[in-house]
């Protein structure tokens, strides 16, 4: 079974977008999720959840968490796995502040 790191980033804004959709034939495992502020001045709130395609589940990772200016926050604490179609989406609640990050192993 192929193993292959990588790492996804995105800005983002007060819409919802899908930061990590795992691919078809393939598991993930996410070690790291993170998102930075790099606003100097504002603090800004992110919610991040993750959806189960195979029942069409979604829960919050975290919901309208401030992140303040010139800092960082994690959203995942411990790994997270990932089937076929299953992914993490993201918003922020203002646009152009918050920066997200994850690193994922993908397993095909």
């Amino acid at each position: 079974m192929p193993e292959t790191f990588k790492m996804y980033n995105m800005s983002l804004t007060t819409a919802n977008a899908n930061v990590y959709v795992c691919p078809v034939n393939t598991t993930a495992i996410v070690f790291m999720g993170q998102v930075s502020n790099s606003d100097g001045a504002n603090s800004a709130d992110m919610s991040v959840m993750v959806t189960d395609s195979s029942n069409t589940s979604t829960k919050f990772l975290a919901k309208t968490v401030p992140v303040p200016a010139d800092s960082a926050t994690t959203f995942l604490t411990g790994k997270l796995v990932l089937e076929a179609n299953d992914y993490i989406s993201a918003n922020a609640s203002s646009n152009a502040h918050l920066d997200v990050t994850v690193s994922v192993l993908q397993l095909t």
